[in-house]
């Protein structure tokens, strides 16, 4: 009888350990699942993310007359022409993106590729950054995946040469290195990110708000070593200040985008609503820190949104620091992985036309080099306010950008005096069908001022017109 129920008790132990193994067989190969279909999601995100980015990279001509006017500032940078100057207009970023554009064509050439490459290896390397600190080893490289798609979300700017790249780039080492109480190391990397592109301030409340309800006060170093470098700068340069806080502020705010904006970008969201299902805060540092910069990054965001003329960029920063907080989410969600994936799919192609009409927005078209080299054969001085890079390859004439000219001055009806003090001194002038921003030059100013139109066998077909003025008519060509 005893040796029957101690071989009952065996048969049972062993039936209970075979269960557990089967089950935790069977977990395994559920995770294991599910993890090759977070992998092939990510994949195919990531295959529609790189369609985007070598599209819109590959166009010869520039992708938006800002980015030709930062061409040629980025010349001027380089052959010592000031950028800041009163006969000239320049963006309204910081200082650092025409100085590091000079920088950058020191070592490859002016061209109209090296600023879009520079911009998109600041935003893979902000990526590298966070996805090395905010997940452990096995999901980093699924994990840049997903921050990178902030391109799509963004509207494929990763290759604009606009420096909302570099300033991201600097505002993850400022993040990691104020969460590592690197306090000096991180207040010189914000100063960076603040001097390429101003909005980046907002990311300075992030360590008080990371602190509360108990800030150190080495949490407002970061703050104060900002507010100072302004306090300084209009004395130190009175026209960098101007065109980085005094020309963006005559741009009104269109209110309804401070409810549409968020809505609309919310809802392309869907990763993060999944990001949060059974969440439950354990406030730890890391929570405390990825939590402030969703909150801190939205509120500034939204701010630069309702601006008008602003783009989807205007939400660089949340979309990023909620897609980093997906990326924290990540090794906890085994038993969600399944819908997780979905959700990066869903994100990935939600609105699928806005990306891709941006990754196909250009200024110009294909007979863009074929202009450049008829222009080259023109005598006298020929220039172009709607793509200053055709007369700047052509003749190395850096000119007026007709975008940046109406940004400063708000006069949009007829040419902006610098402008059209330019025009008044060309033989010809180049004009572009290829309108954006509603901002071009006017015909009738063109015409009341002696021009009349070319037909120039080379330019049919293309979106470029050429005029001449009626006094150059002993110009040959």
């Amino acid at each position: 009888m005893l040796s029957l129920e101690i071989s009952s008790f065996y048969m049972a132990t062993s039936h209970q350990s075979s269960c557990k193994e089967l089950h935790a067989s069977s977990a395994l190969s559920q995770f294991i699942g599910a993890r090759l279909l977070l992998e092939a999601a990510v994949a195919i995100a990531c295959i529609f993310n790189a369609f985007l980015i070598v599209r819109r990279l590959h166009w010869q001509c520039p992708l938006t007359p800002w980015e030709a006017g930062m061409v040629v500032d980025g010349w001027r940078a380089l052959h010592g022409v000031p950028t800041y100057a009163a006969d000239h207009a320049t963006n309204m970023y910081g200082p650092l993106t025409n100085i590091s554009s000079g920088l950058l064509f020191r070592l490859t050439g002016v061209n109209n590729y090296t600023l879009r490459l520079f911009e998109l290896a600041c935003y893979c390397g902000a990526a590298i950054i966070v996805a090395f600190a905010v997940v452990p080893r096995g999901w980093r490289v699924i994990s840049f995946a997903i921050l990178a798609m902030t391109n799509i979300r963004t509207g494929s700017y990763w290759v604009m040469s606009n420096p909302d790249g570099a300033a991201l780039l600097f505002i993850a080492a400022f993040v990691i290195l104020a969460y590592k109480n690197r306090t000096i190391l991180a207040s010189c990397a914000l100063i960076v990110a603040v001097l390429f592109k101003q909005p980046s301030v907002a990311v300075a409340v992030i360590p008080i708000a990371a602190a509360l309800p108990r800030p150190r006060l080495r949490d407002f170093v970061p703050i104060m070593a900002v507010g100072a470098t302004l306090v300084v700068l209009p004395f130190a340069s009175p026209l960098v200040f101007y065109y980085m806080f005094t020309v963006p502020r005559g741009t009104g705010y269109q209110w309804y985008r401070f409810a549409k904006a968020p809505v609309d970008l919310l809802v392309a969201l869907p990763i993060l609503l999944v990001a949060f299902t059974g969440w439950k805060p354990s406030w730890s540092k890391p929570e405390q820190w990825l939590v402030s910069a969703m909150v801190i990054s939205f509120i500034a965001c939204t701010t630069m949104s309702a601006r008008g003329g602003s783009g989807l960029n205007s939400y660089m920063m949340f979309v990023f620091a909620a897609l980093a907080f997906c990326c924290y989410r990540l090794p906890f969600l085994s038993g969600t992985l399944r819908v997780f994936s979905l959700s990066v799919l869903l994100t990935a192609f939600a609105y699928i036309s806005m990306p891709i009409g941006a990754s196909g927005e250009h200024q110009g078209d294909s007979s863009y080099s074929s202009v450049i080299a008829y222009v080259r054969s023109l005598p006298g001085k020929i220039v172009c306010p709607e793509d200053p890079t055709i007369p700047l390859y052509a003749k190395g004439y850096a000119g007026t950008s007709v975008n940046m000219e109406m940004d400063e001055t708000r006069q949009y009806a007829h040419l902006p005096p610098r402008v059209r003090n330019e025009v008044n001194t060309a033989d010809w002038v180049l004009t572009s069908d290829s309108l954006f921003a509603g901002k071009w030059l006017p015909e009738t100013d063109l015409i009341e001022m002696g021009f009349y139109r070319v037909d120039a066998n080379t330019l049919r077909g293309s979106s470029y017109k050429l005029w001449r003025r009626q006094d150059a008519l002993h110009l040959h060509y």
